[in-house]
């Protein structure tokens, strides 16, 4: 990463930093107070406030308030700017064509500026609460049931798609469903489903659901239906495929 800030920088400073930034087509960074006008579609006005403009290399603008994580303005990739100094104030300009809209931040006072130059070539990968669960059990079978091992990471039947099919040290078929949330009744009859279409070829079938916790009605409704239960969480199994070496970022986890 390469780059330079500057803090309380004059306003001759700033539009020289702004238009190299996005000219050389870097990343910018800016403090300060300022107001937003927009125009296009409709029209909106925030009056000012001290909030955090970025303009990323793309040509996309974000306006963040201290709080929330989705920005107050922005404009798409690909956006056209322009920037000037008028009556003590420094005005950044973004475009867009199509639709056509224009967003205007005007600042009357600059705490930091700051423009870089960023290298970001790894690919991006997105695992959900499930799918993490997923991930770990098949590194880690024994993290449900000793001696299961898993046959197909998914396998599509008439009912829908199976998390996992598995065999156990029996040799008998194993479908292992997962939950990153409590198991209701509604994820047991998702697994006797899958299970019933597959007891039809053979009736030693077991169905396994796996979750964090399981309320009372699920419990008796999946013995009812000699269907299994077996407690595991996300943040065990994040534990689980770190000691492996593998790093995960899950998109969604929630502690309940």
């Amino acid at each position: 990463m390469t780059g330079f800030i500057i803090q309380n920088p004059t306003l001759e400073q700033c539009l020289k930093a702004v238009k190299m930034g996005i000219g050389a087509r870097r990343l910018l960074i800016m403090l300060g107070e300022l107001r937003v006008d927009y125009f296009g579609r409709g029209s909106s006005e925030l009056d000012y406030g001290e909030r955090l403009l970025i303009v990323k290399s793309d040509g996309s603008l974000l306006i963040h308030r201290p709080t929330n994580v989705e920005p107050v303005n922005w404009q798409p990739p690909g956006s056209l700017y322009r920037a000037y100094v008028k009556r003590g104030l420094l005005v950044l300009e973004a475009y867009r064509k199509r639709p056509e809209e224009r967003v205007k931040v005007t600042f009357r006072r600059v705490s930091l500026v700051g423009v870089y130059h960023l290298k970001d070539e790894a690919e991006f990968k997105l695992y959900t609460a499930e799918e993490i669960m997923k991930k770990a059990f098949i590194k880690r079978p024994d993290l449900v049931e000793k001696g299961l091992r898993v046959v197909l990471e998914e396998k599509r039947l008439r009912a829908g798609l199976v998390d996992c099919f598995c065999v156990d040290s029996s040799n008998r078929p194993v479908v292992v469903e997962f939950k990153k949330d409590r198991a209701s009744v509604e994820a047991v009859e998702q697994l006797s489903r899958y299970v019933d279409e597959l007891r039809r070829g053979n009736p030693e079938v077991r169905g396994i659901l796996v979750a964090p916790s399981i309320t009372r009605e699920a419990l008796e409704r999946a013995r009812s239906l000699n269907l299994e239960y077996r407690r595991l969480d996300v943040r065990s199994c994040i534990r689980v495929l770190e000691s492996i070496g593998e790093s995960v970022k899950p998109l969604e986890y929630f502690e309940g």
